[in-house]
């Protein structure tokens, strides 16, 4: 019997080749960011117990080439050879071991089985198999079974998009490479983003073809975004990486909205489903049952995941008019799919993914698991759904499923269950966003769009998504058919004067309120109405019109009375208290505030409460007692925390600079100013007036009590800080006090290495706030908004914001007019 040529392999971390009994084929690049799965595979081969271990995971994840460099890195472990065994080309479960017998040289005398020739060969010999593709040969694995129990020192490594389902087999799912958190809008510098081996394959193959190529500041954003948009899936990247031949990635990510067009042209010595992503999902779509491929295309039309409940209420039934084109014979009954049972099958054929450890939440804690699809197999999926032409149907059954969870949740918004219920939300985002786009585009979604905005005003704004449910607000109440005077509308405006308001835009908030007071009156409808009235006192508040604002309120406290809204009534009393702040009534104000608390907490209202303890600890500042309002606002801040609400957070951390000028910390004061300012830029969210005022004079007073460039060292230092590092602050206790005020050498140098002064906080123009003179002065200078939002790192929407509150307090009503204004004013 003659030998097999023996194949020069490439080890990890080797300049050289190294010869072993082996025919593994030679690898042209080096294998990036599998160093974890690599140790852990040939710790797990070297177990002297561990015969079979089973590489799983979707089409292009890297199984085989991982499979490669662990077989190449146990090379001196087994005396009798390495040996790689292809089996894409083998569709017949019966040619399993002829071709096994065949890597190794073996041939059978006439009548005798290959396997018995095959167990002899191995039955003494220390040897790995390295068997690449089985998923389309499952029925083959008793014969592996059968050839390990009758050789005791051969081990199996397998590649499969499935397991074998054998006793003694141990599953490996092969993960995607690292990412970078996307949810973090602070990417690292380009050179420490290659630590996430996505970005340092996507550099690796990128520069193999065009030599030049490196990842800079121009591009690294849209290079994270093409990595995270390929799901970290490497064969994906190397496909996608081949086009910065011809385009920059900036201009590739557009195109990648439809990807699989672009993930084409692989290198031509992969198999020929390796070639393309599409050919790769596309020979494991063809190996499941019609029933399997029926469920997989429906679960496309779930973003971000779903519930097995979701699944089952969408995707299971199979409705008479679909069932035929559906890939079902239509018998006219209506049939439903067997979802968990499909679940399971497209989980083990590495379709589908089951939420890791820790992703699931609260669902996880109680048995409810989620499931997600790879975002380029869930576009194969969905083109799936498109041919057999159902998708608009589908659209319609998840829409349905989203308007109920979420009417169904609002409620809890308000009571003990809100963090869980929020959490809850939040989990789902995607799918409401899905279903907001679906009835964007149907002739039947304006229902369903007001339905759904309605029920998500409270999430929108507990999670800061200000900006993003304004639009989908606006669009909804314009769209046809949903200008009809009906309770769904009333609930839609409300919503939206909440977001306009959070945003500064009064004029907004009238008129929303305005159009629900009347259509609840036509209705005849008092639920909800003291609400509208305490949006409207802060509209008139804010311009200082405090005896109109007062009005409304008390109008406010009545309807709510009348109709027993406990919430409508906290919020009338939350709001006078506002209003005597404004007025420098404190007295006043600590009772109205205390007994809005106390009804928050008789609600178990945790939103509520939180800015109810923030509203007090203001007046215990001003009341002289800093440490009473330092307790309340570490109560509050846990609250905000425990919600994830970061405008709260900047409400509260704002509030801490009172504290700290109480305790005679201005340097401290000055540093929370500048976190709170740059947290509520990151969110796009603006102080309410009372809260304005305060930040003025902690502000006016940190100033007072530093010398020059102190104050704006400490801001800037403030201002420089992550949403996150803002989240973790929390009050200083008295025994903490920092010596009284006076620039230390260590400050003149901080302040030395500041910008120059144009740049930072000035102290008032007409009351403008420093990120509003940022706007005005680039505004001056014949910026658009989509300009100044890219000088200050800003989105366009709240740059919008923020020239609204300037026209408000200069006085104009129009950008020319701001214009001039600020060349008067010497704002350059």
């Amino acid at each position: 019997m003659s030998r097999p040529n023996l194949a020069i392999v490439q080890q990890r971390g080797a300049t050289s080749g190294s010869e072993g009994l082996s025919n593994l084929p030679a690898q042209p690049t080096p294998i990036i960011g599998r160093e974890a799965e690599i140790d852990s595979l040939v710790a797990r081969l070297r177990q002297p117990d561990l015969r079979l271990v089973t590489l799983v995971g979707p089409g292009g994840v890297g199984k085989t080439r991982l499979a490669v460099q662990v077989a190449v890195d146990l090379l001196q472990q087994f005396n009798d050879g390495v040996w790689f065994v292809g089996l894409a080309p083998i569709v017949d479960p019966s040619l399993v071991i002829p071709t096994i017998a065949q890597t190794l040289d073996l041939h059978a005398p006439p009548g005798q089985p290959i396997l018995t020739v095959l167990k002899e060969h191995l039955r003494s010999k220390h040897t790995l198999l390295l068997l690449d593709n089985f998923e389309q040969i499952m029925p083959a694995g008793s014969a592996l079974a059968e050839l390990l129990a009758a050789c005791p020192n051969l081990k199996l490594l397998v590649t499969s998009r499935s397991a074998l389902h054998l006793r003694g087999e141990q599953e490996f799912p092969v993960p995607p490479l690292t990412l970078p958190n996307l949810k973090n809008k602070r990417l690292p510098d380009p050179e420490a983003l290659q630590q996430y081996s996505a970005v340092a394959l996507f550099a690796q193959r990128a520069s193999s073809v065009k030599p030049d190529f490196t990842i800079n500041s121009a591009n690294a954003e849209a290079v994270v975004e093409i990595c995270a948009r390929l799901d970290g899936l490497p064969l994906a990247i190397e496909l996608v990486a081949a086009r910065v031949k011809l385009l920059q990635p900036q201009a590739i990510l557009p195109r990648l909205q439809h990807g699989l067009h672009l993930l084409t042209d692989g290198a031509h010595d992969l198999p020929v489903r390796q070639q393309t992503l599409r050919s790769a999902i596309e020979w494991s779509y063809d190996l499941l049952t019609e029933e399997e491929q029926m469920l997989f295309r429906r679960l496309a039309v779930f973003v971000g995941g779903c519930t097995l409940e979701a699944a089952e209420v969408v995707c299971g039934l199979v409705a008479n008019g679909s069932v035929a084109v559906d890939g079902r014979s239509a018998t006219g009954d209506a049939l439903r799919l067997d979802v968990l049972n499909g679940i399971g099958s497209l989980i083990n054929k590495s379709l589908l993914r089951q939420a890791e450890s820790g992703d699931g939440g609260e669902e996880e804690e109680q048995g409810e698991q989620r499931f997600t699809m790879l975002e380029t197999i869930r576009e194969y999926a969905w083109e799936q759904l498109e041919a057999v032409g159902i998708a608009d149907v589908m659209r319609g059954r998840h829409a349905a499923y989203f308007v109920a969870m979420a009417e169904e949740t609002e409620p809890l918004l308000t009571g003990a269950a809100q963090k869980e219920s929020l959490d809850k939300l939040e989990r789902e985002h995607d799918n409401f966003r899905a279903a907001l786009k679906w009835c964007r585009t149907s002739e039947n979604g304006s229902e369903h769009g007001l339905r759904l905005a309605g029920a998500l005003g409270r999430f929108w704004s507990s999670r800061d998504y200000l900006g993003e449910g304004r639009e989908w607000l606006d669009e909804v109440l314009a769209k046809p058919g949903a200008s009809a005077h009906t309770t769904l509308r009333t609930r839609a405006l409300y919503v939206a004067a909440i977001i306009a308001d959070n945003q500064g835009d009064y004029n907004a908030v009238r008129a929303f309120c305005r159009e629900s007071l009347t259509i609840k009156r036509e209705l005849l409808e008092k639920s909800n109405m003291a609400s509208s009235y305490i949006l409207l006192a802060k509209a008139a508040s804010n311009e200082g019109h405090y005896d109109e604002a007062q009005s409304l309120l008390q109008e406010g406290l009545a309807v709510a009375r009348e109709a027993s809204d406990s919430y409508g009534l906290a919020h009338c009393l939350n709001g006078l208290g506002e209003l005597e702040r404004l007025q420098d009534d404190y007295v006043t104000a600590r009772e109205h505030y205390t007994e809005c608390l106390a009804l928050f907490r008789q609600m178990e209202n945790a939103n509520g409460i939180g800015f109810s303890l923030h509203n007090l600890a203001h007046v215990y500042v001003h009341e002289g007692k800093p440490a009473q309002a330092a307790a309340l606002l570490d109560e509050g801040l846990a609250l905000y925390k425990k919600l994830g609400n970061r405008l709260g957070i900047a409400m509260c951390v704002s509030a801490m600079s009172g504290v700290a000028i109480g305790y005679g910390q201005p340097l401290r004061a000055a540093k929370l100013l500048g976190a709170a300012q740059a947290l509520l830029e990151f969110i796009g969210a603006l102080l309410d007036p009372a809260d304005l005022m305060e930040y003025k004079r902690n502000e006016e007073a940190a100033r007072k009590q530093l010398r020059e460039g102190a104050f704006l060292a400490s801001w800037m230092e403030g201002r420089a800080m992550t949403p996150e590092q803002v989240a973790s602050i929390r009050d200083m206790s008295e025994h903490n006090r920092e010596p009284a005020a006076s620039l230390t050498e260590t400050d003149r140098a901080a302040a030395a290495r500041q910008p120059a002064q144009k740049h930072l906080p000035q102290a008032s123009n007409d009351g403008l706030s420093a990120r509003e003179l940022d706007v005005l002065r680039l505004i001056g200078q014949g910026l658009s908004d989509a300009n100044v939002a890219a000088q200050l790192c800003l989105s366009p929407h709240t740059v919008r914001a923020h020239l609204r509150s300037i026209y408000s307090k200069i006085g104009v009503t129009s950008r020319s007019a701001a214009t001039r204004y600020a060349a008067e004013n010497n704002i350059k």
